[in-house]
């Protein structure tokens, strides 16, 4: 009987096996690269970030270090006004009255703490429509 040839040989084996050792043996490293790589990246895209709110914040404090700049958050802000300057207030206006009036007018007109919690109680017992749950079904008798 004629001996058959096989269609691989022990040399193209061997080279097979070299060849599936060494991507065996280089994947974990390139794993290893890309993820570096990866975070890499991150980390300069996060450096870029904090240094564009350095430079916000610098930009900010060197307003801060300009008298003009001072003076117009002093009127803006507290109503100060220049010496031999007139200041018109104009009454009746939001935008006239200041952040602690506008506080205590909000407060003033809040009712008691029971109050409003019996107020979100009753809120809490209407649907959407402002309809009570029970309204959908007027079959059912409480």
């Amino acid at each position: 009987m004629p001996s058959r040839k096989s269609f691989v040989s022990g040399r193209t084996a061997i080279v097979f096996g070299v060849i599936i050792t060494a991507v065996l043996l280089l994947s974990l490293p390139m794993r290893e690269y890309f993820r570096q790589s990866a975070d890499t990246s991150y980390a300069n895209a996060e450096a870029a970030k904090l240094q564009a709110s350095v430079d916000r914040l610098q930009e900010q404090v060197n307003r801060w270090n300009s008298e003009e700049y001072i003076r117009e958050q002093a009127r803006e802000r507290l109503n100060y006004v220049m010496p031999n300057e007139q200041a018109y207030v104009v009454l009746g206006s939001e935008q006239a009255k200041s952040e602690p009036e506008q506080r205590a007018e909000r407060e003033s007109s809040k009712g008691a703490w029971f109050e409003e919690l019996w107020g979100s109680v009753q809120e809490a017992d209407t649907t959407g429509l402002g309809q009570r749950p029970d309204a959908e079904f007027p079959h059912i008798v409480r």
